[in-house]
């Protein structure tokens, strides 16, 4: 290959990358980037392999970090763009000709950057190199002495999959998760329901990774791009887009939403003692995903009791129907506005969980969540609702000076305040267990965990621990399971000492 027909084939790749029409959030990636200055540098009529060097070294650097194509892979799936929202919106079967075209187009690209491999660009810059290497550069190592990108996982992969070796398997008889969701129907008309299943973790990661090597085994030429924009279409009806696709919990910090990586997994079969409140969390879901009216949930009751494990358990359970929860502190619910208005859109069902929620009598957090809850003029959004707990009732301070102050109407005052819980279409009482529940709970954990003791052994160290410690709750018996769980481990390990 002459020097000639290799610089125009890098200036044929750099000007692909800077013609997106779908997919133009690519370009503002720094290894798309980097890819886009090596051909630049590498197209010029006089090339500088100094930073033609730099810019390889860059691109070999980045992709160990990030993993290619497994990087491209992540960007294609997240991206925000009008054909990731039209084909939520609609699947395959609504888009429009035009786009459908144009993301094929961009998507063309991709394959052809793939393709364009780390020995590939080596032997056209050795080429540049034989004909114009002369002096400064004759000192540097030969291209195809150069370092390749490789096709294998990213640092990051790695990591992961060394942290999930290390994380204890759930027992083979308990089912971690799982639920109905909406599958793709080949004729586009809707969507049908289906089981899928959710890894050891109790998230939908399983599935993300699923999916991305689907997305790299096209990118590398298997299959069509046509199959590519099809398959890409079902993704993106049945999870979402952007970052509403990747994760399952959210948290909102510094006025935007933030995706948790690895969320608390708390498992349903992991809750002793609560099976009438879970029963009516778990209706009330139901309604909400079923795209029935449903309640704003507010779960009262004493520290300990499992509130705040009910709302977390239900991600757990409801994941792949859409459900999706949304940390929200109490110091952000000024922004509550604005949170309820970004996620208006999307196909996801979204519970904003606000955990210990209470207010002085000097804060005025509480009218933004009034407001929200009930009697503003806007239209509540059909896939948003509000979950919280507190342990108290009456979910702002009231002093006797609210009685007794200056105010002409003062009832007034004590009404607005207290009418804050009444918002909340349905409450649940959470009430710390007998002594006889206690140790259902301390017994449920036990058996769950493998614990190897006799039940009257298991009850008396069970009832020492509540005297001792924070009295009875289904989060001190837990506690205290933890603390048995390693004394058996040791014990076991160097009986002499114990």
């Amino acid at each position: 290959m002459t020097s000639q027909r290799v610089r125009a084939e890098f200036k044929r790749m750099c000007f692909s990358l800077e013609e997106p029409v779908v997919y133009r959030n690519l370009t503002g990636d720094p290894l798309i980037e980097a890819f886009g200055q090596l051909f630049r540098a590498s197209a010029s009529e006089k090339s500088d392999f100094d930073l033609i060097h730099r810019w390889y070294y860059h691109i070999c650097g980045l992709a160990l970090e990030l993993g290619w194509p497994e990087h491209l892979a992540n960007l294609i799936m997240e991206d925000e763009n009008l054909f990731s929202k039209a084909a939520a919106a609609a699947g395959d079967f609504g888009l429009n000709p035009a786009l459908r075209a144009s993301a094929m187009r961009d998507l063309e690209m991709c394959r052809a950057l793939v393709a364009f491999s780390a020995r590939r660009v080596k032997e056209g810059i050795a080429e540049l190199w034989n004909e114009q290497a002369s002096g400064e550069y004759a000192l540097c190592d030969p291209p195809m002495l150069w370092p390749e990108w490789g096709d294998g996982p990213s640092l990051r992969s790695v990591g992961d999959l060394l942290r999930k070796k290390e994380e204890p398997k759930m027992p083979e008889d308990e089912e971690c998760g799982g639920g109905l969701t909406r599958t793709w129907k080949a004729d586009g008309r809707g969507a049908a329901y289906g089981r899928r299943d959710v890894n050891a973790r109790g998230d939908a990661y399983g599935w993300w990774d699923e999916r991305r090597l689907e997305i790299e085994a096209y990118l590398m030429g298997s299959g069509s791009v046509e199959e590519m924009v099809d398959f890409l279409a079902r993704c993106h009806f049945e999870n979402g887009y952007g970052l509403l696709s990747r994760y399952l919990a959210f948290r909102w910090e510094g006025h935007c939403l933030k995706g948790i990586v690895n969320p608390d997994c708390v498992q349903r079969t992991q809750l002793f003692g609560l099976e009438r409140e879970l029963s009516i969390l778990a209706e009330n879901t139901e309604h909400f995903l079923a795209g029935f009216r449903a309640n704003n949930v507010l779960l009262y009751g004493n520290r300990g009791t499992g509130k705040s494990s009910a709302v977390k358990a239900l991600l757990d359970t409801y994941w792949a129907e859409g459900l999706r929860l949304v940390e929200l502190s109490k110091s952000a619910l000024a922004d509550l506005p604005e949170v309820v208005r970004s996620l208006g859109g999307s196909q996801q069902k979204f519970i904003l969980f606000v955990d210990d929620l209470s207010f002085d009598d000097t804060e005025l957090g509480y009218k933004s969540l009034k407001t929200v809850l009930e009697g503003g003029l806007a239209a509540e959004p059909g896939n948003v609702l509000i979950y919280a707990t507190s342990n108290r009732r009456h979910l702002v301070k009231e002093n006797f000076a609210d009685r007794r102050g200056d105010e002409v109407h003062a009832g007034d005052s004590v009404d607005e305040k207290l009418s804050l819980a009444d918002r909340f279409g349905l409450t649940i009482t959470f009430s710390a267990p007998d002594q006889k529940g206690y140790l259902g709970i301390v017994r449920g954990l036990a058996r769950r965990r493998g614990l190897s003791i006799e039940d009257s052994e298991l009850e008396r160290m069970a009832l020492r621990w509540e005297m001792t410690h924070n009295g009875r709750s289904g989060r001190t018996a837990r506690q205290f399971v933890d603390y048995l769980e390693g004394y058996i481990a040791l014990a076991a390990a160097d009986p002499d000492e114990f």
